[in-house]
């Protein structure tokens, strides 16, 4: 009989072998340690010799701010008018307020009956809301003459009037409106004589189809600051006009149409007032006074941009600077 099979032993894990004994003098090596970080990689510093340009020279002063004294885009007029306007807050409202106030209640009071109480912007959005059979011809005659002179006739002198506080300020002055007015008197009779003639250049074309009205008034936009701050006549005062305005024609009739459009729905917003022609008066006011005024300034920046592009106005205004000791900046 055979023998049974031998009972199996338990597993267990292996047992490593020995390691071998080192020879004598053997020395391991050295272990590896961590791995230096990688910082950031240096950056692009200027190349040598490079040296930073100067910071672009700034017309007006510290109640102004800093204006541009350099080519101006659409943005620099726009923030220089309305920096320019709360500069010369009281002047402008003394100037504009002398035109616009009586101006603005006598239109409101002579279109009581024919415009119903009604502002002239709602009648021109509904012309049917005119009652003319309610006034007197007298009366409707007054009331398109009142309103002719208030968007034809007063923005062109209220921004005669305007140019020399502009001007001071922009080149770092300060003016009253008294001494506006003064300087403003002396040339009247070119600035009656000059606004004529732009009227009736723009009533030609426009009836005779030789130009559209828009370019005969892009062409005559910096007619009133060009007269006034240059002491020119009427006739000068246009050439003038037209030989800064030529070079950059396109973008003087675009930032002026930006400009009317502003003034145009900032006028249709607070002049739209119904009630009564008192109340139609108040609104009236309100409106002129905060469009004409910023018209007037868009009118005069535009003015020494063409003198700054076309001229080097600017210049000629750090050179007197440097000569007086200053920093042209």
């Amino acid at each position: 009989m055979a023998d049974p099979p031998p009972e199996p032993t338990p597993w267990s894990p292996l047992e490593p072998a020995p390691a071998p004994a080192a020879p004598p003098g053997y020395v391991p090596p050295p272990g590896y340690g961590p791995q230096p970080g990688y910082g950031p990689p240096p950056g692009y510093g200027p190349p040598p010799g490079w040296v930073p340009p100067p910071p672009r020279p700034k017309a007006g002063s510290a109640r102004t701010g800093p204006l541009p004294l350099h080519p101006m885009g659409v943005g620099d007029i726009l923030d220089g008018a309305f920096k320019l306007l709360r500069a010369n807050a009281r002047s402008v409202v003394l100037i504009s307020g002398a035109l616009i106030v009586p101006m603005s209640f006598i239109t409101a009071f002579l279109g009581r009956h024919t415009l119903g109480g009604q502002s002239i912007f709602s009648v021109l959005d509904d012309p049917s809301a005119v009652d003319q059979s309610s006034a007197r011809a007298g009366e409707i005659v007054l009331l398109y003459g009142s309103v002719l002179a208030r968007y034809v006739l007063f923005p062109f002198f209220i921004g005669a009037a305007l140019s020399p506080i502009v001007e001071a300020s922009y080149l770092g002055g300060e003016r009253t409106a008294g001494e506006a007015l003064r300087i403003t008197s002396r040339v009247l009779p070119a600035l009656i004589g000059a606004w004529l003639l732009c009227r009736l250049l723009w009533t030609f074309s426009v009836v005779f189809c030789i130009l559209p009205a828009f370019v005969v008034s892009a062409f005559f936009v910096v007619v009133a600051p060009a007269l006034v701050i240059e002491r020119l006549g009427a006739v000068a005062a246009m050439r003038r006009s037209i030989r800064l305005v030529r070079p950059m024609f396109w973008r003087v009739l675009l930032i002026s149409m930006l400009a009317g459009v502003i003034g145009y729905f900032v006028n249709n917003a607070i002049g739209t007032a119904h009630g009564g022609w008192i109340l139609v008066g108040v609104g009236s006011v309100l409106s002129r006074a905060v469009t004409a005024p910023i018209l007037a300034m868009v009118t005069t920046l535009l003015y020494f941009d063409a003198r700054i592009r076309h001229e080097g106005f600017d210049l000629q205004l750090m050179a007197a600077d440097l000569a007086r000791g200053g920093s042209a900046t």
